[in-house]
């Protein structure tokens, strides 16, 4: 009998040597499988940063929250205003830092009527959706003017403190910047 149960003893001891054994393999396999996935985290969080970095280089040269009023992607409209009878250029609508159905209108000539304080100024609106606030950056020829188109308005413009051109392509650089 203490045979029967040295052996079933035996038996046991083995089998569990052998769950042990076992056991032991699969956490070297996991111990394995751990440091494979550290290796690609870190081989990812690397491909990351160097893409956040070839981003920023880009962001650089072109900024995705300024839209020129000259962009080939716009289609421009010129016209007469009702209320002056003077030239004006308006873009097609735009998406602008996720914003859409933005446009910019210029008075290139001036925005008063002749004899007038506003003859030879020009001025540029910055029309957006009535539901949004936007602080943007109006610029020609490199004067910026920072205004607000508040909730609730259609537009908002800037006048310049410069001698408007005759025609709108004497203009080099004509842009909005959202700046918040």
């Amino acid at each position: 009998m203490l045979k029967v149960e040295v052996q079933g003893v035996t038996e046991a001891v083995q089998k569990a040597k052998d769950e042990s054994e076992s056991l032991k393999r699969e956490i070297e396999d996991l111990k394995q499988k751990i440091q494979a996935a550290h290796a690609n985290s870190a081989a990812s969080k690397q491909k990351a940063a160097n893409a956040s970095a070839t981003l920023k280089e880009k962001a650089k040269e072109a900024p995705v929250n300024q839209k020129s009023f000259f962009d080939g992607a716009l289609t421009v409209k010129e016209g007469v205003t009702k209320l002056t009878g003077r030239p004006f250029a308006e873009t097609s609508a735009f998406t602008l830092a996720g914003v859409s159905d933005l446009k910019l209108k210029f008075l290139y000539q001036g925005w008063g009527k002749a004899g007038e304080d506003g003859e030879k100024v020009p001025r540029l609106t910055f029309m957006a959706p009535r539901d949004r606030e936007l602080k943007v950056e109006l610029e020609v020829e490199g004067i910026a003017m920072s205004v607000t188109k508040e909730a609730e308005l259609p537009a908002v413009s800037a006048d310049f403190a410069m001698t408007a051109k005759g025609k709108l392509h004497d203009y080099k650089r004509v842009c909005v910047t959202i700046v918040g």
